[in-house]
Protein backbone atom coordinates (compact mmCIF):
# COMPACT_ATOMS: atom_id res chain seq x y z
CA UNK A 1 0.00 0.00 0.00
CA UNK A 2 1.34 3.47 -0.90
CA UNK A 3 2.23 5.61 2.12
CA UNK A 4 3.24 9.19 2.40
CA UNK A 5 5.54 10.43 4.96
CA UNK A 6 37.38 -20.11 20.53
CA UNK A 7 34.42 -21.93 19.22
CA UNK A 8 32.45 -21.21 22.41
CA UNK A 9 33.64 -17.62 22.36
CA UNK A 10 32.39 -17.22 18.80
CA UNK A 11 28.92 -18.58 19.60
CA UNK A 12 28.65 -16.44 22.73
CA UNK A 13 29.63 -13.40 20.70
CA UNK A 14 26.43 -13.73 18.66
CA UNK A 15 24.12 -14.92 21.46
CA UNK A 16 24.81 -11.78 23.48
CA UNK A 17 22.56 -9.84 21.08
CA UNK A 18 22.59 -6.78 18.83
CA UNK A 19 21.04 -3.33 19.23
CA UNK A 20 17.64 -3.08 17.59
CA UNK A 21 18.30 0.05 15.52
CA UNK A 22 21.38 -0.02 13.34
CA UNK A 23 21.92 2.05 10.19
CA UNK A 24 25.23 2.23 8.37
CA UNK A 25 26.64 5.46 6.98
CA UNK A 26 26.49 5.43 3.20
CA UNK A 27 27.13 7.38 0.05
CA UNK A 28 24.38 9.93 -0.51
CA UNK A 29 23.83 11.56 -3.92
CA UNK A 30 23.68 15.34 -3.97
CA UNK A 31 20.45 17.22 -4.62
CA UNK A 32 21.21 17.72 -8.30
CA UNK A 33 22.07 14.06 -8.81
CA UNK A 34 18.99 12.98 -6.82
CA UNK A 35 16.79 14.68 -9.42
CA UNK A 36 18.04 12.12 -11.96
CA UNK A 37 17.11 9.06 -9.89
CA UNK A 38 15.25 6.40 -11.87
CA UNK A 39 13.46 5.04 -8.79
CA UNK A 40 12.47 6.50 -5.41
CA UNK A 41 11.57 4.63 -2.19
CA UNK A 42 8.25 6.41 -1.62
CA UNK A 43 5.53 8.40 -3.35
CA UNK A 44 6.42 11.49 -1.32
CA UNK A 45 10.08 11.38 -2.39
CA UNK A 46 9.03 10.80 -5.99
CA UNK A 47 6.69 13.80 -5.79
CA UNK A 48 9.48 16.00 -4.41
CA UNK A 49 11.94 14.93 -7.14
CA UNK A 50 9.31 15.39 -9.86
CA UNK A 51 8.47 18.84 -8.47
CA UNK A 52 12.12 19.91 -8.58
CA UNK A 53 12.31 18.86 -12.24
CA UNK A 54 9.07 20.74 -12.97
CA UNK A 55 10.35 23.80 -11.09
CA UNK A 56 13.33 24.12 -13.42
CA UNK A 57 11.03 24.11 -16.45
CA UNK A 58 8.51 26.51 -14.89
CA UNK A 59 11.24 28.93 -13.87
CA UNK A 60 12.70 28.99 -17.37
CA UNK A 61 9.27 29.38 -18.95
CA UNK A 62 8.34 32.28 -16.71
CA UNK A 63 11.59 34.01 -17.49
CA UNK A 64 11.03 33.46 -21.22
CA UNK A 65 7.54 34.96 -21.00
CA UNK A 66 8.78 37.78 -18.77
CA UNK A 67 5.69 37.08 -16.68
CA UNK A 68 7.49 37.94 -13.47
CA UNK A 69 7.86 41.56 -14.52
CA UNK A 70 4.15 42.13 -14.51
CA UNK A 71 3.48 40.86 -11.00
CA UNK A 72 3.09 37.42 -9.48
CA UNK A 73 2.51 34.72 -12.05
CA UNK A 74 0.14 31.88 -11.33
CA UNK A 75 0.97 28.19 -11.71
CA UNK A 76 -2.14 26.06 -11.95
CA UNK A 77 -1.79 22.57 -10.51
CA UNK A 78 -4.07 19.90 -11.95
CA UNK A 79 -4.17 16.15 -12.37
CA UNK A 80 -5.51 12.90 -10.95
CA UNK A 81 -2.67 12.29 -8.48
CA UNK A 82 -3.67 11.88 -4.81
CA UNK A 83 -4.03 15.08 -2.80
CA UNK A 84 -0.97 14.22 -0.71
CA UNK A 85 1.18 14.01 -3.83
CA UNK A 86 -0.11 17.32 -5.22
CA UNK A 87 0.49 18.95 -1.85
CA UNK A 88 4.16 17.93 -1.97
CA UNK A 89 4.46 19.20 -5.54
CA UNK A 90 2.78 22.48 -4.62
CA UNK A 91 5.05 23.04 -1.63
CA UNK A 92 8.24 22.35 -3.58
CA UNK A 93 7.12 24.55 -6.48
CA UNK A 94 6.22 27.41 -4.16
CA UNK A 95 9.65 27.23 -2.56
CA UNK A 96 11.54 26.82 -5.84
CA UNK A 97 9.67 29.42 -7.89
CA UNK A 98 9.23 32.04 -5.20
CA UNK A 99 7.81 34.91 -7.33
CA UNK A 100 4.94 32.71 -8.52
CA UNK A 101 1.76 31.54 -6.82
CA UNK A 102 0.78 27.88 -7.00
CA UNK A 103 -2.85 26.79 -6.77
CA UNK A 104 -5.69 24.89 -8.37
CA UNK A 105 -7.44 27.79 -10.14
CA UNK A 106 -5.84 30.31 -12.45
CA UNK A 107 -8.16 33.17 -11.52
CA UNK A 108 -7.72 34.91 -14.87
CA UNK A 109 -4.00 35.62 -14.38
CA UNK A 110 -1.26 34.35 -16.73
CA UNK A 111 -0.81 30.69 -15.96
CA UNK A 112 1.38 27.70 -16.58
CA UNK A 113 -0.52 24.50 -16.08
CA UNK A 114 1.19 21.61 -14.31
CA UNK A 115 -0.70 18.32 -14.52
CA UNK A 116 0.39 15.50 -12.20
CA UNK A 117 -1.08 12.02 -12.62
CA UNK A 118 -0.47 8.70 -10.91
CA UNK A 119 0.09 5.92 -13.43
CA UNK A 120 -0.63 2.49 -12.02
CA UNK A 121 -2.78 0.94 -9.34
CA UNK A 122 -2.77 3.24 -6.25
CA UNK A 123 -3.43 0.23 -4.03
CA UNK A 124 -0.07 -1.28 -5.01
CA UNK A 125 3.33 -0.38 -3.59
CA UNK A 126 4.85 0.63 -6.94
CA UNK A 127 3.69 3.17 -9.53
CA UNK A 128 4.81 6.16 -11.59
CA UNK A 129 4.14 9.87 -11.20
CA UNK A 130 3.75 11.68 -14.52
CA UNK A 131 3.88 15.47 -14.93
CA UNK A 132 2.98 17.67 -17.89
CA UNK A 133 3.91 21.36 -18.01
CA UNK A 134 1.73 23.32 -20.46
CA UNK A 135 2.77 26.86 -21.34
CA UNK A 136 1.80 29.25 -24.13
CA UNK A 137 4.32 27.92 -26.61
CA UNK A 138 5.71 24.74 -25.11
CA UNK A 139 4.77 21.35 -23.73
CA UNK A 140 7.08 19.36 -21.44
CA UNK A 141 6.63 16.00 -19.74
CA UNK A 142 8.50 13.96 -17.14
CA UNK A 143 7.87 10.95 -14.96
CA UNK A 144 9.35 9.40 -11.83
CA UNK A 145 8.86 5.81 -10.70
CA UNK A 146 8.66 4.81 -7.07
CA UNK A 147 8.43 1.65 -5.00
CA UNK A 148 7.28 1.93 -1.42
CA UNK A 149 10.18 0.91 0.86
CA UNK A 150 9.52 2.46 4.29
CA UNK A 151 12.84 1.21 5.66
CA UNK A 152 14.70 3.07 2.90
CA UNK A 153 12.51 6.17 3.04
CA UNK A 154 12.27 6.64 6.82
CA UNK A 155 14.84 4.25 8.38
CA UNK A 156 14.73 5.64 11.93
CA UNK A 157 10.95 5.42 12.07
CA UNK A 158 10.96 1.94 10.57
CA UNK A 159 13.50 0.60 13.07
CA UNK A 160 11.79 2.17 16.07
CA UNK A 161 8.48 0.53 15.15
CA UNK A 162 10.10 -2.88 14.77
CA UNK A 163 12.31 -3.01 17.83
CA UNK A 164 11.30 -6.62 18.53
CA UNK A 165 13.73 -7.70 15.81
CA UNK A 166 17.30 -6.54 15.35
CA UNK A 167 17.05 -5.09 11.86
CA UNK A 168 20.12 -3.71 10.12
CA UNK A 169 19.98 -1.24 7.25
CA UNK A 170 23.12 -0.90 5.14
CA UNK A 171 23.86 1.05 1.98
CA UNK A 172 26.54 0.90 -0.69
CA UNK A 173 29.51 2.99 0.37
CA UNK A 174 30.40 4.49 -3.03
CA UNK A 175 28.86 5.00 -6.49
CA UNK A 176 28.82 1.73 -8.43
CA UNK A 177 28.98 1.10 -12.16
CA UNK A 178 26.36 -1.66 -12.05
CA UNK A 179 23.42 -2.89 -9.98
CA UNK A 180 25.35 -6.02 -9.02
CA UNK A 181 28.32 -4.02 -7.75
CA UNK A 182 26.08 -1.73 -5.71
CA UNK A 183 24.26 -4.68 -4.12
CA UNK A 184 27.53 -6.47 -3.32
CA UNK A 185 28.85 -3.29 -1.69
CA UNK A 186 25.67 -2.91 0.40
CA UNK A 187 25.73 -6.55 1.48
CA UNK A 188 29.41 -6.31 2.40
CA UNK A 189 28.62 -3.22 4.49
CA UNK A 190 25.82 -5.13 6.23
CA UNK A 191 28.07 -8.11 6.98
CA UNK A 192 30.80 -5.88 8.38
CA UNK A 193 28.26 -4.00 10.44
CA UNK A 194 26.90 -7.22 11.96
CA UNK A 195 30.42 -8.38 12.82
CA UNK A 196 31.41 -5.03 14.35
CA UNK A 197 28.33 -4.80 16.53
CA UNK A 198 28.61 -8.46 17.56
CA UNK A 199 32.23 -7.94 18.53
CA UNK A 200 31.35 -4.87 20.57
CA UNK A 201 28.51 -6.56 22.42
CA UNK A 202 30.49 -9.76 22.96
CA UNK A 203 33.59 -8.30 24.64
CA UNK A 204 33.80 -9.23 28.29
CA UNK A 205 30.86 -11.63 28.16
CA UNK A 206 32.14 -14.65 26.30
CA UNK A 207 35.13 -15.15 28.59
CA UNK A 208 37.47 -15.39 25.61
CA UNK A 209 38.04 -12.88 22.85
CA UNK A 210 37.56 -14.33 19.34
CA UNK A 211 40.75 -14.46 17.31
CA UNK A 212 41.15 -12.56 14.00
CA UNK A 213 40.89 -15.87 12.17
CA UNK A 214 37.53 -16.55 13.84
CA UNK A 215 36.25 -13.10 12.94
CA UNK A 216 37.39 -13.37 9.33
CA UNK A 217 35.64 -16.71 8.93
CA UNK A 218 32.49 -15.39 10.60
CA UNK A 219 32.51 -12.32 8.33
CA UNK A 220 32.81 -14.56 5.25
CA UNK A 221 29.94 -16.78 6.41
CA UNK A 222 27.71 -13.81 7.28
CA UNK A 223 28.33 -12.25 3.86
CA UNK A 224 27.36 -15.54 2.20
CA UNK A 225 24.07 -15.47 4.14
CA UNK A 226 23.21 -11.82 3.32
CA UNK A 227 21.11 -12.92 0.36
CA UNK A 228 17.39 -12.79 -0.46
CA UNK A 229 15.49 -15.45 1.44
CA UNK A 230 18.23 -15.74 4.07
CA UNK A 231 19.34 -12.87 6.27
CA UNK A 232 18.37 -10.27 3.66
CA UNK A 233 14.70 -9.37 3.98
CA UNK A 234 14.55 -6.68 1.30
CA UNK A 235 16.62 -4.54 -1.06
CA UNK A 236 16.35 -1.26 -2.92
CA UNK A 237 18.41 -0.25 -5.96
CA UNK A 238 18.33 3.05 -7.80
CA UNK A 239 20.31 4.45 -10.71
CA UNK A 240 21.39 7.99 -11.55
CA UNK A 241 22.07 9.06 -15.11
CA UNK A 242 25.17 11.23 -15.34
CA UNK A 243 26.99 12.75 -18.35
CA UNK A 244 29.69 10.09 -18.03
CA UNK A 245 27.26 7.18 -17.63
CA UNK A 246 24.89 5.64 -15.12
CA UNK A 247 25.88 5.09 -11.50
CA UNK A 248 24.06 2.93 -8.97
CA UNK A 249 23.22 2.95 -5.28
CA UNK A 250 21.76 0.06 -3.28
CA UNK A 251 20.47 -0.61 0.19
CA UNK A 252 19.60 -3.82 2.01
CA UNK A 253 17.40 -4.64 4.99
CA UNK A 254 18.96 -7.47 7.00
CA UNK A 255 17.69 -9.45 9.96
CA UNK A 256 20.55 -9.35 12.46
CA UNK A 257 18.75 -11.00 15.36
CA UNK A 258 20.87 -13.43 17.42
CA UNK A 259 18.56 -16.34 16.66
CA UNK A 260 19.35 -15.89 12.97
CA UNK A 261 23.09 -15.52 13.46
CA UNK A 262 23.72 -18.27 16.00
CA UNK A 263 23.65 -21.03 13.36
CA UNK A 264 26.21 -19.12 11.29
CA UNK A 265 28.42 -18.66 14.34
CA UNK A 266 28.22 -22.34 15.26
CA UNK A 267 29.09 -23.38 11.74
CA UNK A 268 32.09 -21.04 11.73
CA UNK A 269 33.10 -22.37 15.16
CA UNK A 270 32.91 -25.96 13.91
CA UNK A 271 35.07 -25.06 10.92
CA UNK A 272 37.67 -23.42 13.16
CA UNK A 273 37.64 -26.41 15.53
CA UNK A 274 38.01 -28.87 12.63
CA UNK A 275 40.85 -26.80 11.18
CA UNK A 276 42.63 -26.73 14.55
CA UNK A 277 42.16 -30.49 14.91
CA UNK A 278 43.69 -31.07 11.48
CA UNK A 279 46.65 -28.86 12.34
CA UNK A 280 47.24 -30.77 15.56
CA UNK A 281 46.93 -34.06 13.72
CA UNK A 282 49.49 -32.97 11.12
CA UNK A 283 51.88 -31.79 13.83
CA UNK A 284 51.76 -35.10 15.71
CA UNK A 285 51.98 -37.09 12.46
CA UNK A 286 55.05 -35.16 11.30
CA UNK A 287 56.64 -35.56 14.72
CA UNK A 288 55.97 -39.31 14.71
CA UNK A 289 57.30 -39.81 11.18
CA UNK A 290 60.41 -37.79 12.00
CA UNK A 291 61.11 -39.96 15.05
CA UNK A 292 60.62 -43.18 13.05
CA UNK A 293 62.89 -42.00 10.24
CA UNK A 294 65.60 -40.88 12.67
CA UNK A 295 65.50 -44.22 14.52
CA UNK A 296 65.56 -46.13 11.25
CA UNK A 297 68.55 -44.08 10.06
CA UNK A 298 70.40 -44.69 13.33
CA UNK A 299 69.70 -48.43 13.21
CA UNK A 300 70.80 -48.82 9.56
CA UNK A 301 73.89 -46.71 10.16
CA UNK A 302 74.79 -48.94 13.09
CA UNK A 303 74.27 -52.15 11.11
CA UNK A 304 76.40 -50.89 8.18
CA UNK A 305 79.10 -49.67 10.62
CA UNK A 306 79.01 -46.15 9.16
CA UNK A 307 80.08 -47.11 5.65
CA UNK A 308 76.93 -45.58 4.08
CA UNK A 309 76.34 -42.63 6.42
CA UNK A 310 76.08 -40.03 3.66
CA UNK A 311 73.69 -42.06 1.54
CA UNK A 312 71.56 -42.94 4.54
CA UNK A 313 71.32 -39.30 5.61
CA UNK A 314 70.30 -38.21 2.10
CA UNK A 315 67.70 -40.97 1.91
CA UNK A 316 66.35 -40.06 5.37
CA UNK A 317 65.99 -36.39 4.36
CA UNK A 318 64.22 -37.28 1.11
CA UNK A 319 61.81 -39.65 2.86
CA UNK A 320 61.12 -37.09 5.61
CA UNK A 321 60.39 -34.28 3.14
CA UNK A 322 58.13 -36.53 1.08
CA UNK A 323 56.24 -37.62 4.17
CA UNK A 324 55.72 -34.03 5.33
CA UNK A 325 54.45 -32.97 1.87
CA UNK A 326 52.00 -35.87 1.77
CA UNK A 327 50.70 -35.13 5.27
CA UNK A 328 50.24 -31.43 4.55
CA UNK A 329 48.45 -32.07 1.26
CA UNK A 330 46.14 -34.57 2.95
CA UNK A 331 45.26 -32.00 5.64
Amino acid sequence: MIRFGSSMALVALVLCGLPSAVAAEAWQPGEEMAKDADLLPSASQAAAVLARRVADVVRNELEAQQSLNGGRAFVELLGSAPAEVKQVVSTVLAESVAPASVGTAAGGRPAIRVTVDLLGDPTLSAATLHATVSAERSLWTAQVAFMEKPWADRPAEYLSRRAQRDWVIAWSQRPAVSMEEALHDARSAAAGQLLDVSRGRGDGRAGQRPTPAMEQLLLKDILAEVQPGRLQADQFVQGFQRPYGKVWRAGVLVDGSPDRLVAIARRASDQIAAHDARRRGVFFAVTGVSVVICLTYALLNLLTRGYFTGRLRAAAVVVLVAAIVLLLSAA
